[in-house]
């Protein structure tokens, strides 16, 4: 019934499609297809909705394109705003996913979500995200990140080291030393840009 509707003409319809389809993503592969498929719509209502209604879904198809919505609209805040409250206990696999992508690392818009998700990866404090999240800060501490380290390790130096404190946990004891060596490294290089910028001019 919902098939044909996600694919009217008006979008609309489509909205309302997706707001529907949201308890039945995981139940049939078909409908979760063609909810996928509206990725390609133009309309801002329809990307809205999509960002939302692809947080109903458990598969690994709907947390890669939660990544994509939020890359993909980037400079819709309202968009990406929605595609963030899709994250749920998945923020590490949405992390993996928008750290491959350095063009969007690159972007303006990608300092404010990547802090969004580190912060949540913290809070939430589940063993497979900060494993994910330690792997990729070990990466960008290492260089392995290119363009997108500074974006990256600027994120983490905003998460406040009290979130990080908890005796029994090695993860979070980890995260707390390398947050503290992203925030040297963030002032070196400050120092560094300070320093080139006091320099001779050419007349």
């Amino acid at each position: 019934i919902l098939l044909s509707p996600l694919t009217d003409s008006h979008p609309q319809v489509r909205r309302h499609a997706l707001l529907l389809s949201e308890s039945l993503l995981d139940s049939s592969k078909e409908l979760l297809s063609k909810t996928l498929d509206l990725a390609a719509d133009a309309d801002p209502m329809v990307q809205f909705q999509l960002a939302l209604t692809l947080g109903e879904s458990k598969d690994s198809r709907a947390t890669q394109a939660i990544a994509e919505s939020i890359m993909r609209n980037s400079g819709q805040r309202d968009i990406v705003d929605a595609a963030l409250t899709s994250v749920g206990t998945r923020a590490g696999a949405v992390l993996k996913h928008l750290l491959s992508n350095q063009a969007w690392l690159a972007s303006d818009d990608s300092q404010t979500v990547l802090a969004a998700i580190v912060g949540q990866i913290v809070r939430q404090r589940r063993p497979t995200d900060l494993t994910v999240l330690l792997e990729q800060l070990n990466a960008a501490e290492t260089g392995s990140h290119g363009i997108g380290a500074g974006a990256f390790l600027k994120a983490l130096s905003d998460v406040p080291a009290d979130a990080l404190v908890q005796a029994d946990s090695p993860q979070l004891a980890e995260l707390n030393r390398l947050r503290a060596s992203a925030a040297a490294a963030l002032v070196e290089e400050a120092r560094r840009i300070l320093a080139d910028d006091s320099g001779p001019l050419d007349v």
